[in-house]
């Protein structure tokens, strides 16, 4: 009996269970792991298949070695093939996120994998379940000293621009700026002294791909994080 060329671990079906929580909660993650063991080097290539979601929630994604690819609503996702390289006999991390928006419920993202010498009628399905039970604050995180209040994003689903409305407890030095799935930080809409009281900032999204975006304020050694969608 031939071996299997290649191997996901722990198994090809990752579930997550969870309870919100009383503070946002931005995404349930599962890592997993691909490897090749064809006794070559190879490509896994890799496209979506299904994605079954409530219209509340954000989305789910999946991410390879390369980068994070998102799916949201409950819309066809994108059947692109994507790809990357694989040593033999090394794993490389893969890893599902779903974003319930605080909202309980569940969801289905269904990917088939191969090696590329192979064919995609012997790929294997990889399957994420997630689900969530509670509710939890879509405004901000509760920190100890928060000089923020009644943090408002919106839209959320963005197209062309996204604002922000808050409070502030005392006049303080304030910056915001935008973050992208990987960290990186894609965007500043602005950064100076403001005054007691109620505030809105505006930013463009014109330029944005269509993902998952984080938008951070901080004053001092408070941070005010919320996560939207950018949907054209």
């Amino acid at each position: 009996m031939q071996a299997q060329a290649l191997v996901i671990s722990p198994s090809d079906t990752f579930t997550y269970t969870g309870t919100l929580t009383n503070s946002t909660q931005s995404g349930m993650e599962q890592d997993g792991a691909a490897r090749n063991q064809s006794g070559q080097n190879d490509t896994i290539c890799w496209k979506a298949m299904q994605c079954i979601v409530d219209s509340n929630w954000l989305g789910m994604s999946f991410c390879d070695p390369n980068s994070c690819y998102d799916f949201y609503y409950s819309t066809t996702p994108s059947y692109a093939e994507h790809l990357f390289l694989a040593n033999s006999g090394q794993s490389y991390r893969i890893y599902f996120n779903s974003s319930p928006n605080c909202v309980a419920d569940s969801g289905e993202l269904q990917i088939q994998m191969w090696l590329e010498h192979d064919s995609a009628a012997s790929a294997t399905v990889l399957t994420y379940k997630a689900r969530s039970s509670g509710s939890c604050t879509t405004g901000i995180n509760p920190i100890a000293g928060n000089n923020f209040s009644n943090v408002n994003l919106y839209p959320n689903p963005a197209n062309n621009q996204i604002n922000i409305q808050f409070g502030l407890t005392q006049s303080a030095p304030v910056a915001a700026y935008v973050t992208n799935i990987m960290g990186q930080r894609i965007a500043d809409i602005f950064s100076g002294q403001l005054s007691l009281g109620a505030h809105k900032l505006s930013a463009s999204a014109a330029n944005f791909a269509n993902g998952f975006y984080f938008l951070t304020l901080k004053t001092g050694d408070t941070e005010v994080t919320q996560r939207f969608v950018v949907a054209k």
